[in-house]
């Protein structure tokens, strides 16, 4: 509160001894109620904010990227923030162990060895199909 006195008595100072656009010099100053996304989720400097403003602005750079205007709010986006990024992390681990199974599956597959009767009855399959293949054709003329 103390700084904001403060920033107030200068700009109206500024305002009498200059011929500088005020509203533009406002825009410029850094607000008070922002926040970067990094300090959001790493640390608690959010904690000051939501007892002194009503809405905080959440920025990424230069860019607002959420605009809370119930900043009470903050601890429970931090908290299912965490708990998506443990579930997205458990969907990874999981997807992982399912290409694995599925490749050992492939490997196993391959290497089981085929009985004679069944190779004997794929091949009669496969010579009957192109029997059928070529009484269907003009081959005969």
């Amino acid at each position: 509160m103390a700084e904001e006195k403060k920033v107030k008595k200068l700009l109206e100072l500024l305002e009498k001894k200059t011929s500088i656009d005020i509203t533009e010099l406002k825009e410029e100053l850094p607000k008070g109620n922002r926040i970067a996304i990094s300090n959001l989720r790493n640390t608690k400097k959010w904690l000051p904010l939501i007892e002194q403003y009503y809405t905080v602005e959440v920025i990424s750079g230069e860019d607002t990227v959420a605009q809370l205007n119930r900043p009470e709010i903050i601890p429970s986006l931090v908290e299912k923030y965490n708990s998506l990024q443990e579930k997205y992390e458990d969907l990874l681990r999981e997807n992982e162990k399912l290409k694995m199974d599925h490749l050992y599956g492939q490997r196993v597959k391959e290497m089981e060895p085929t009985s004679g009767t069944e190779l004997a009855a794929k091949a009669t399959d496969v010579l009957d199909e192109l029997i059928e293949e070529m009484r269907g054709s003009d081959i005969d003329g």
